[in-house]
């Protein structure tokens, strides 16, 4: 153990030394002003400082402050022949270990060098402790940033987004997403030589990035790369120009090589809403493949939005969702989205009627595919003369895809039945309380406490295997409720009390939000169609 002693009486300096030289391993310095003892303390580093208070120029209680600016970890002992209050709260203010007034005696000082020790051991042990968890951590953060990542792409709840933050250690209320990659020549000689060049340059370019920016990177090994920007938006800034400035600062920073002149970037929106900044990964996707020969950088918001491509863009989005809610046997949001998308086709002109039909049977086809491979009960097999009696039924869309939508319910439904009998023991409990009181006040740390499990864990695992939030089950689970009682004859304010809401405004927002129609007009159309 390292010990500095400071005291200007050299008899005092002496003394205390003489008694633990006497001591093993023990390895001292000395100083006889508080200036030499912060210079002493600057080289020495010791793990015990000694001091005196009064000392000419600088005091002991400002060499300590000193000290343990420069050594936080220091242990601290006073030795003052002042046995003063003012002097006593100063230590305290300084965390000092004890302080001993003058004279002392060679057991008193023994006894309380051998206390500092074992304090000293003890940090010794906590700041190995320390380093062990920041050890671990960094070699887990890749994980959960990549799984971070990927629930960002495939939709994240509220919740999730929040929970990430405290795991990743920072706080941000927005984000968008660039993806980069190298404009490719397919037919080109030596296409593979060039695809590992892109991708080797693509590894040192995420990071380069990682320096420039906080973000995160995906996955190291694909073309293109993506990254998403964390941003913390003040309400009312102009963000607008933000994803440009951040591309044009990546050019201006790529590293060197012979592929630096043809990387092209494209870059999606910015996002406040955690559960669509999904939109602005397919975005980024969508500017890239736009990229013009002579662009570098592809921003989504510059693109013209034909009809076409805005009609694109909600079916393509229509059926993720689709497919998303059918992977997880969610009846009610499929039957939701099909209608969703019946309507969609309903606006279609038929000049684009012969995409739209190869788009219905990509739809059709990867249904299936999604259903058999999340274990579909009895899932029929389309054979090329079914799909063919289905695409030349009729000409119209809408009687094409009503086929189409009553083999998906049916597929959906299959879906159901296998994964209620595969759903982990802790989220069918979880869904059983929910079940039992949905029309009380439910919060998601309650439940995590009911099942005896963490919320970010049941969060996470709720998604998981539901498909769905812990907040979106709920919601979904009181508006089938509420549609079962307004069939009953229950008024729309009987239903918000009945179903857990206290504001039937606030009821009347979300019921139109899930079903497109508010509970009167909805009460109005059921009526009417009697």
């Amino acid at each position: 153990m390292k010990i500095l002693v400071a005291d200007d009486e050299l008899i005092m300096l002496e003394s205390v030394c003489k008694i633990l030289k006497q001591e093993e391993g023990l390895v001292l310095a000395t100083a006889r002003t508080g200036r030499e003892a912060i210079e002493k303390a600057e080289t020495f580093n010791p793990d015990l400082v000694i001091m005196d208070i009064k000392m000419p120029g600088i005091n002991g209680l400002e060499a300590l402050a000193e000290i343990r600016r420069l050594i936080p970890s220091a242990v601290f002992i006073i030795l003052s022949a002042y046995d003063n209050f003012i002097y006593a709260q100063e230590a305290i203010n300084l965390d000092v270990f004890s302080y001993l007034v003058k004279p002392i005696n060679k057991s008193d000082l023994l006894q309380i060098i051998n206390k500092a020790k074992n304090k000293i051991e003890q940090i010794k042990i906590e700041r190995q402790k320390d380093l062990e968890l920041r050890e671990r951590y960094k070699k887990i953060i890749p994980f959960i940033e990549s799984e971070f990542l990927h629930a960002l792409v495939n939709g994240i709840s509220q919740v999730q987004f929040y929970e990430y933050q405290k795991l990743l250690g920072f706080n941000f209320n927005s984000g968008f997403f660039v993806a980069i990659s190298r404009r490719e020549e397919t037919a080109s000689p030596g296409y593979e030589e060039h695809k590992y060049q892109a991708r080797e340059y693509l590894l040192s370019l995420a990071d380069k990035i990682r320096h420039l920016f906080k973000c995160f990177v995906g996955p190291l090994q694909t073309n293109p790369l993506t990254i998403f920007f964390p941003l913390t938006l003040n309400p009312g800034e102009d963000a607008r120009k933000i994803p440009e400035n951040y591309g044009r600062k990546i050019l201006k920073n790529l590293p060197s090589g012979r592929i630096d002149q043809e990387i092209v970037l494209g870059i999606g929106e910015i996002y406040s809403d955690p559960t669509k900044i999904k939109q602005s990964y397919y975005e980024a996707l969508q500017a890239l493949n736009n990229a013009g020969s002579e662009e570098r950088i592809v921003c989504y918001s510059d693109l013209p939005k034909s009809p076409c491509l805005l009609r694109e863009d909600q079916l393509t989005s229509c059926f993720q969702e689709v497919w998303n809610a059918l992977s997880f046997g969610n009846t009610t949001k499929v039957q939701l989205l099909l209608d969703k998308l019946i309507s969609l086709l309903s606006q279609t002109s038929e000049e684009h009627k012969d995409q739209l039909l190869f788009d219905l049977l990509v739809f059709y086809l990867t249904s299936y595919r999604i259903a058999k491979e999340n274990h579909g009960l009895n899932l029929f097999v389309p054979s090329y003369k079914r799909i063919s009696k289905i695409f030349q039924s009729s000409n119209n869309l809408s009687k094409i895809f009503s086929l189409i939508a009553a083999d998906i319910k049916l597929m959906v439904i299959s879906v159901k039945e296998s994964r209620q009998n595969s759903i982990k023991p802790v989220i069918r409990e979880a869904k059983a309380l929910i079940d039992q009181n949905y029309q009380k006040h439910i919060s998601l740390e309650w439940l995590a406490d009911m099942v005896n499990v963490s919320s970010f864990y049941l969060s996470r695992l709720f998604k998981e295997e539901l498909g769905e939030s812990f907040s979106e089950y709920i919601t979904r689970l009181r508006m089938e409720k509420t549609i079962q009682l307004l069939a009953e004859g229950r008024s729309v304010k009987e239903c918000c009390f009945l179903v857990g809401y206290n504001d039937p405004n606030y009821f009347s927002r979300i019921f139109k939000k899930h079903f497109g129609v508010t509970p009167s007009d909805w009460v109005g159309k059921q009526t009417g169609s009697e």
